[in-house]
């Protein structure tokens, strides 16, 4: 039996099995993991363990872990709550090197449960075995046969030895992927249900598998992040040996992401700071178990599907037109051919049907089978094509199909470039597949695949440590006293006067001239506008008094002393904002994106994990819907775009290198034109809260 990983590991490879709670009823929890090991070929030891049987499925059976006549590598825990931490203390005693707990009723079920997991995770870092669960369904290596899993899936669905790990916190997660991938002719050589992850956790198991050289796609399911620098390792496991990391993470709500006083803390959400961290580290995000598996085929081929350039060839021109429509939803380009394909298929197409991309063989198909093959041919040798995709929306008498299969896997074979097949009838999508042709429903579905399989990594971003180390704050910070701590980091801040008497805003309007905007300056109101505490456009000392007593009176009215911001009335071309937030997980979140009050209702802004480069900062703001407002729109000059980057890179720095800071918020950043700059308006600095308050 194939042996894919080093002897010493207990969990993936082990060489021995005990299962306790073992049954003589192959269909029960404490007899599946027997079956299945007998089944399918595990040429390791098992040892079921129960002090009422001598025998279990044929196999002499122990009265207790003391009696076990060696320690197992692995043991399976299919015992009631109040025994299993017991069972596994008695396998820590005799040197068992993990342990899978099936057992439920733990942390899953309320308090009581998690005081019961604790003594699990106790028993784990006094001893140092390893601790899958509990509440795991379990781990399958179907290479080896070693399947220590109750899933009932495997009775239905035979497995097969192939290139894809599947590890999940749910059991059900796990199943699913693996029948799907199944029912496509695909094989999964890992499969893992780790539960409530009280010790050794998917994250750290996702490491261990990335050991495995012929693993090229793992599928990983989260419902919980907890062990963020190990899924950063992983990430970097996985760009080195160039493996496909497709993550499922639900919980899509803001309800971990509660809207602190800043703008930051309601756009950087819960959700919005999990996509970010994926991007960062090399995960793929996916949005649904249809769009978690939809590129596996094609990641899986022979074939590189490159900058995913697609030429699509169909017998309709209505299909043509909405792969088109696809493909420039996701980012994909149907590249125009070269001149000598254009002049090939000229000669090859009915003078009605059309050369360009996409192409449209027309119903001539029906009389003349073999023009498929001359086109696809064609347009394979195309030098600005990456993969071929070849739609058949409707198929039967007149068709011949397996002859439209044969030319399309023999175009990828000359070509060496991937050909891809959709349509809606199973038995035409089965011919084109049993020549090696990866199919689809719809068109829709393919473009999706061709997209996340082109997709790359972005390179990890080397940052400078250019950020100072400043003292911790503790309390609120002001106006004033946030514009300090980011003119430090190097952002550049308008100029402005902090005054604390209705004299002091007269000389600072003054030493500055006209115009300026007077507002409030206290910690404890952190969107001023909503309280009338901001003037703006103040070009006369009259105009400044009259600020001065409405002022006066508004910060009255909140109960606050007199103290007010007299700054420089800057004009630029755009505001918007950047800010951070520091998620207590995943480490320091970055956010750039349309300003002004309107920023939560509109909400065009994106989320960076830190650190953040200049090249992944400009990458943000591409995403965004004003864009093209930004390069230039109507007439209107360009902004400075390396301006708002290098802001953003700042403020990224600026979070690593000081963590006493919660968040930040800078709204607005006024946008200059290019070669001008930008300036912080505003800024409100958040210290963390210190520990033990509430």
């Amino acid at each position: 039996m194939l042996q894919v990983l080093a002897d010493h590991d207990p969990v993936l490879n082990p060489r021995s099995v005990a299962i306790l709670g073992a049954s003589d009823d192959p269909d029960k929890v404490g007899g599946r993991a027997i079956r299945y090991m007998l089944e399918f070929g595990f040429d390791g030891t098992i040892f079921p363990v129960n002090p009422k049987r001598s025998q279990i499925q044929g196999l002499s059976a122990y009265a207790s872990v003391a009696d076990l006549p060696a320690a197992p590598d692995l043991g399976v825990v299919c015992l009631p709550a109040k025994l299993a931490a017991r069972a596994v203390a008695e396998l820590a005693e005799i040197g068992t090197a993990a342990a899978i707990v099936m057992t439920s009723g733990y942390a899953e079920t309320g308090e009581a449960g998690a005081s019961a997991q604790k003594e699990l995770t106790r028993i784990a870092e006094a001893t140092g075995m390893r601790i899958i669960g509990p509440n795991a369904q379990g781990i399958a290596n179907f290479a080896t046969g070693a399947v220590a899993n109750f899933s009932t899936m495997f009775t239905s669905v035979a497995p097969q030895d192939g290139p894809v790990a599947v590890i999940s916190q749910s059991g059900a997660a796990s199943v699913m992927p693996f029948a799907l991938l199944r029912e496509t002719g695909i094989g999964v050589r890992y499969l893992m249900a780790t539960g409530n992850d009280a010790d050794l956790s998917a994250p750290e198991l996702l490491t261990r598998v990335l050991e495995d050289d012929e693993i090229r796609v793992v599928l990983l399911y989260l419902e919980a992040i907890r062990d963020r620098e190990t899924l950063i390792r992983a990430g970097g496991m996985a760009r080195e040996r160039g493996v496909t990391l497709r993550v499922l993470k639900p919980g899509t709500s803001a309800k971990g992401a509660a809207a602190a006083a800043s703008h930051t803390g309601a756009l950087a959400t819960e959700d919005r700071s999990v996509s970010a961290f994926f991007d960062r580290h090399g995960y793929q995000r996916a949005t649904s178990l249809r769009d978690w598996l939809r590129p596996v085929p094609l990641l899986l081929g022979a074939r590189d599907v490159g900058r995913g350039r697609i030429a699509a060839l169909s017998h309709s021109g209505a299909v043509g037109v909405m792969i088109a429509d696809h493909a420039a939803a996701a980012g994909l380009e149907l590249p125009d051919f070269a001149e000598e394909t254009r002049r090939a298929l000229h000669d090859i197409l009915p003078s009605f049907g059309t050369v360009g991309n996409p192409v449209d063989l027309t119903a001539g198909l029906l009389g003349d089978n073999a023009m498929f093959g001359r086109a696809l041919t064609a347009i394979a040798a195309d030098p600005n094509i990456d993969v071929l995709q070849v739609s058949i929306p409707v198929a039967g008498d007149g068709y011949d199909v397996p002859a439209l299969a044969e030319a399309s896997a023999a175009a990828a074979a000359a070509s060496g470039k991937p050909v891809v097949m959709a349509g809606p009838q199973a038995e035409v999508r089965a011919v084109f597949r049993a020549r090696g042709i990866p199919t689809y429903d719809e068109d829709l579905d393919v473009v999706r695949a061709i997209a996340a399989a082109a997709a790359r990594p972005e390179p990890l971003p080397i940052v400078a440590g250019t950020a100072p180390t400043l003292p911790p704050r503790s309390g609120p910070l002001d106006e004033a006293k946030s514009l300090s701590v980011l003119a430090a980091a190097g952002i550049r801040c308008v100029e402005h006067r902090v005054c604390v008497t209705p004299e002091q805003v007269l000389a600072a309007f003054d030493e500055i001239g006209g115009p300026v905007v007077l507002k409030g300056c206290a910690a404890e109101v952190a969107h001023k506008s909503d309280h009338g505490l901001v003037h703006l456009g103040l070009t006369d000392s009259d105009a400044v008094q009259a600020a001065v007593t409405a002022l006066g009176d508004g910060l009255t009215s909140l109960g606050l002393p007199f103290k007010a911001l007299v700054a420089r009335m800057e004009r630029g071309s755009r505001e918007l904002m950047v800010g951070a937030r520091r998620d207590p997980v995943l480490g320091p979140m970055v956010v750039v994106g349309d300003g002004g009050v309107f920023v939560e209702v509109l909400k065009d802004v994106a989320t960076l994990a830190a650190p953040v480069d200049a090249a992944a900062a400009r990458r943000a703001l591409q995403e965004l819907r004003i864009w093209p407002i930004l390069q230039g729109a109507r007439g209107a000059p360009p902004m400075d775009v390396v301006a708002v980057c290098q802001a953003v890179v700042g403020l990224s720095g600026l979070m690593e290198a000081n963590p006493w800071i919660e968040s930040v918020d800078v709204n607005p950043l006024l946008v200059k034109p290019e070669g001008q700059g930008a300036v912080a308006l505003d800024a409100l600095v958040v210290p963390a809260q210190p520990e033990g308050l509430a």
